[in-house]
């Protein structure tokens, strides 16, 4: 019998989303009802009734945190940076997207996220940026307020959790630099309190997306404002988000360059951590949709230790990230 760890290598992410898939629409949570037995595409006999939910969940994760990257030059700023008021304004409504297990108390109302050192945790060149920056310790992803009680976010960042479990904490960035913002209040941190509507359909330019209702309305933080124009190739874009877990990065200078019904693919500079990003028009600063999946590598490996993988890269194939369209969700609570 080969383990767990060998066993979840095994399989493929078209393999683990079928059988996430099944789980979730079954309404069955941590009990496997789909694959039992069947042979995975590396030829090993696979039983998952050993593998729960939350395992799945992880391996997916941990695939969709290695396919993502740099296109061209790093664009990718701390906000602080930034000197756009349109692009400050839109930082206010995103938000970094976590368990209650990432946070600690430390009394009298405030809570420090569990955090390690960025260069250093991932074994990265000291060249690398944000290289001294802290990072997420624990899993971390992204969202954004669409109405004052209302995140969206990707659709894989819920499965197999329970959605108590999760917590949105705004105002993880840096202050300046050196200065991150690691402790916070009670009034900066949410709690899952429901799922709206959450659709899933795996990869390949389709929809994932989910709408979590907060525990109690956010104030003084105005929710994203939606674009109801047309899309069109070559329209400039930017997103908003925790890449690999770090404070918040604006990363303008993209542009779209493929559309379908339920996705668009652009070339944004987005990492793991990514997922649930708002992607805005560089010329409205509407949320046209949001990150979800990406099909390059996040590193490649040099001697002196990992940098971001830059496309286009001759040893590397990527098309480009691909975001669900606020079409695709807006309607449930824009």
């Amino acid at each position: 019998m080969i383990g767990k760890k060998n066993l979840l290598s095994s399989l493929t992410v078209k393999e683990l989303e079928e059988e996430l898939e099944a789980r979730v629409s079954g309404g069955t949570g941590e009990n496997p009802t789909h694959i039992v037995d069947f042979q995975s595409s590396r030829g090993m006999k696979v039983d998952l009734q050993c593998i729960s939910t939350w395992e799945l969940t992880e391996a997916l994760v941990h695939r969709a945190w290695e396919t993502r990257a740099v296109w061209f030059f790093d664009n990718r700023m701390d906000i602080y940076k930034v000197r756009d008021k349109d692009i400050k304004q839109n930082a206010a409504c995103v938000v970094a997207v976590t368990l209650n297990t990432n946070l600690e108390t430390d009394g009298d109302g405030f809570w420090k996220l569990r955090v390690s050192h960025f260069g250093q945790s991932l074994g990265l060149s000291k060249k690398e940026r944000f290289w001294g920056q802290p990072a997420s310790a624990g899993p971390m992803w992204t969202g954004f307020l669409v109405k004052e009680d209302i995140v969206a976010t990707a659709a894989h960042v819920t499965i197999g959790k329970n959605v108590k479990d999760l917590r949105f904490v705004f105002g993880y960035m840096m202050r300046k630099d050196g200065t991150p913002v690691t402790r916070f209040s009670d009034d900066d941190i949410y709690s899952g309190d429901e799922i709206i509507k959450r659709v899933y359909e795996g990869e390949n330019a389709k929809p994932d997306w989910t709408l979590v209702k907060l525990d109690r309305p956010v104030r003084d933080r105005e929710p994203a404002k939606p674009y109801k124009n047309r899309l069109y190739r070559g329209q400039a874009v930017y997103t908003i988000g925790h890449p690999n877990g770090l404070p918040l990065k604006a990363a303008p200078g993209a542009t779209i360059s493929n559309i379908n019904p339920h996705c668009f693919v652009s070339n944004l500079d987005v990492f793991g951590g990514n997922s649930g990003s708002p992607v805005f028009c560089g010329d409205t600063h509407k949320v046209i949709g949001m990150v979800v999946r990406g099909d390059g590598e996040d590193f490649k490996r040099t001697k002196h230790g990992l940098v971001s993988a830059v496309y286009p890269d001759f040893e590397l194939t990527a098309r480009g990230s691909q975001s669900t369209r606020i079409t695709e969700f807006g309607i449930y609570s824009l």
